[in-house]
Formats: C-alpha cells, structure tokens, sequence
C-alpha cells in the first residue's frame, strides 16, 4: 500500500512539472519557462524583439531561431551558448530586479549584442578578444536599454524597476 502510494505521488509531481512548463514562438525567438513566470516569459520577449528589430535594421544577421530559457535557479544570472542556434538562459531566485542585483532587461540585451556578433563575425576573425566581445555586448545593451525605455518607459519589465 505504502509503495503504490509513494509511486502515486511521484506520477502526480512528475506530471505537474511538465504541464506547468510552457513553450513559445515569437519571431525570431522559442521561450520556454514555468507557467508562474509567463508574464515575465512574455516580457523578455518583447524586449528581445525590440531588440532583433533594431539589429535587422542596423544590418547585422541573425540565427533563424532564438532559444530562450527562464530557470529557476539557485543564483540569478544570464548567459548565452552557442553560435549558430543561440540559447539565453535567465537563471533566477527571484524576478524581482529590487530583490536581486540582476538587470534582467538590461542582461537580455546584452546577450543579444553577443548574439548578433557571433553570427554577423567568422568564427576564424583572430582579432577580436573575450574582451572586446564583452566591450561591445556592454555598449550594445545599455544602447539597448536605453532605446527600450525611450519607447516602452518602466513598464517594459512586469515589476517596474529603473533597468537603463
């Protein structure tokens, strides 16, 4: 009775995890995150649509697809992975930007400015460091950052927070 029991509850947690997970297409971008979070989901997307228009109209390539991930995490931080089918992943504690010293918005654009740079430089361009791919990521998301509240103000973001 008592493993039928322990078997019961773990179908009904492993099943709950995966409803709960949501998936997304938007452009150029697939999101994928917890249902708790979609409102942030749904933000980062139009920030990095925002951003991937202002790219295409700068001329710079981009990939075809976009992954984003939103994971709950034991540290909030962004990275990217990848060259030519990119993954962001949003690791988060919390989402509230006042709550954490993470810059969600800004992190985002960021990460798009490394993005574009890989797809727009050949890989075999020796001249170009971790540095300057950082240098440029830097500039490019406080541009970014900038360019975004100009056009959306503080609510670009579903806790409103001073991101530029």
């Amino acid at each position: 009775m008592q493993k039928a029991l322990f078997s019961f509850v773990l179908i009904l947690i492993v099943f709950s995890s995966i409803a709960q997970t949501e998936k997304t297409k938007n452009g150029h971008l697939e999101i994928r995150y917890d249902k708790d979070v979609e409102a942030y989901a749904l933000a980062g997307a139009k920030i990095l649509n925002f951003v991937c228009d202002n790219l295409e109209e700068l001329g710079f390539n981009l990939p075809k697809k976009i992954k984003i991930d939103l994971v709950k995490s034991e540290s909030s931080m962004l990275s990217i992975k990848g060259r030519k089918e990119p993954v962001i992943t949003l690791e988060y504690i919390t989402l509230d930007p006042n709550q954490v010293r993470t810059n969600f918005v800004y992190g985002l654009c960021h990460e798009m400015g490394h993005s574009c740079m890989f797809y727009t430089i050949p890989k075999k361009n020796k001249g170009t460091t971790k540095a300057y791919h950082e240098g440029w990521a830097h500039v490019f998301g406080e541009r970014m950052a900038v360019l975004l509240h100009e056009k959306y103000g503080d609510d670009v973001w579903p806790i409103q927070y001073d991101y530029q």
